[in-house]
């Protein structure tokens, strides 16, 4: 009997290959995103850090302060802004690799089907020969009689 052979395998290969593709793309959004959480963190560190005055400072250090500050809360916004359209790149990429995962699976479900209907049929085929050698070897040992 011919060995299983799924008539669909280069479709499933092409699947897995998308998907791998969608999962590196994914992999890279995330961390995208998490480059950006950490420069925003790492800002917001600074700002934190700068602290209160302590002593006496003179009137450049104080505007450089203000400055300082205005420009990185200006940053930290723009960090924010980008932030949230990262996260909405990534939820997208998440809704296509499941989409692409969902449609593997289905047709390594179909295989596995497949699979079983084509080893039920070799049990059965191989049941009958068994069956079919009995009976001859029967009327071979009756004739012998």
């Amino acid at each position: 009997m011919k060995r299983f052979r799924f008539r669909l395998e280069r479709v499933l290969r092409f699947r897995i290959t998308q998907l791998d593709e969608a999962k590196a793309a994914l992999i890279r959004e995330r961390l995208v995103l998490s480059t950006l959480e950490q420069e925003r963190r790492t800002i917001e560190e600074a700002l934190d850090h700068a602290g209160p005055i302590v002593g006496t400072i003179s009137s450049a250090e104080l505007t450089l302060r203000a400055l300082f500050g205005e420009g990185a809360k200006i940053q930290i916004a723009k960090l924010t802004e980008q932030i949230i359209e990262q996260e909405r790149v990534v939820d997208e990429l998440v809704g296509v690799y499941r989409e692409k995962q969902q449609g593997v699976r289905v047709l390594e479900k179909l295989k596995e089907r497949y699979r079983d209907e084509y080893n039920q049929e070799v049990s059965r085929q191989e049941i009958a020969e068994l069956d079919e050698l009995g009976v001859l070897m029967k009327q071979r040992a009756n004739q012998e009689k």
